[in-house]
């Protein structure tokens, strides 16, 4: 026997109010599954480039770099670089670098091949594009995050 047609509509109906709570209560997972699947592809371009996420020859230890994310405002996900990267992702003009005035001690540049120097001429760099070619492999991902998350809540609310 076949339902009547204004009891499977209204059951439809009632189904699709299911989506709508669901899609709202499953946002915020939905945004932070995102923002760590954008961080990712990121984070892969950038040890590409620098070999272990680490700018060598900044501060003590190396400058560690890399991405975060931000959830903004309920709706948005932010992506944005941490540390120094650009220096290894735009292009530098050459420049001299100057001796360090650091309080209470005199610091000079080490030149490899050459010595201790008063200062140094750095020659500039042609930049690496580091995080804008991470956006394509990064904006594919999300988009099939966001996708798949969406399509497992319609999934959820029909069964």
């Amino acid at each position: 026997m076949v339902a009547p047609l204004s009891k499977a509509g209204g059951d439809f109906a009632a189904r699709l109010g299911k989506i709508g709570k669901a899609v709202q209560t499953s946002r915020k997972d939905t945004l932070t599954a995102m923002g760590t699947a954008a961080k990712r592809e990121h984070a892969d371009t950038i040890r590409a480039d620098t070999g272990d996420s680490r700018l060598s020859g900044v501060g003590k230890r190396g400058a560690k770099v890399g991405a975060r994310f931000d959830l903004v405002g309920g709706d948005r996900v932010e992506v944005k670089a941490t540390g120094p990267l650009h220096f290894v992702a735009n292009p530098m003009s050459p420049h001299r670098i100057p001796k360090s005035r650091a309080r209470g001690r005199r610091r000079y540049a080490v030149i490899p091949g050459v010595g201790v120097r008063a200062w140094a001429n750095h020659p500039g760099t042609s930049g690496k594009n580091t995080w804008k070619r991470g956006v394509p492999a990064a904006r594919k991902k999300v988009t099939k995050v966001a996708d798949d998350r969406v399509a497992d809540t319609i999934r959820k609310a029909f069964s």
